[in-house]
């Protein structure tokens, strides 16, 4: 099972249930979001890595630090936990290499949902 799969699976589809509410879509339109946007972030993850020009030390110090096994077991207890989200942004700024790079991403999988 991928990353991505257990993001869907994840609180027994509670999560995708969740983002389709803020993201005013429906469930399948959640999971196809979902599987975008987890494209789009692993693609900046594996290129950073394979650039050999990026120290992964930060990187895993924030997953380290973090309580992402717990949101995956138990989404609901998280969605309104504003650590969590702070902890997601600054993941997002490191895969993405900045605030920015993070909106063009999000940028990006917009239109492909659109």
């Amino acid at each position: 099972m991928g990353l991505i799969d257990i993001l869907m699976n994840s609180g027994n589809g509670d999560l995708l249930k969740q983002i389709g509410q803020k993201a005013g879509v429906n469930e399948t339109q959640s999971r196809d979001l979902l599987s975008t946007l987890g494209s789009a972030m692993l693609g900046q993850v594996k290129g950073r890595v394979e650039s050999g020009s990026h120290d992964s030390t930060g990187l895993e110090g924030l997953i380290k630090n973090s309580k992402y096994a717990e949101m995956i077991d138990e989404p609901s207890h998280h969605y309104n936990d504003r650590k969590m989200a702070d902890n997601g942004n600054d993941l997002l700024k490191y895969i993405t290499g900045s605030k920015e790079g993070s909106r063009e991403v999000a940028s990006q999988v917009s239109k492909k949902q659109v």
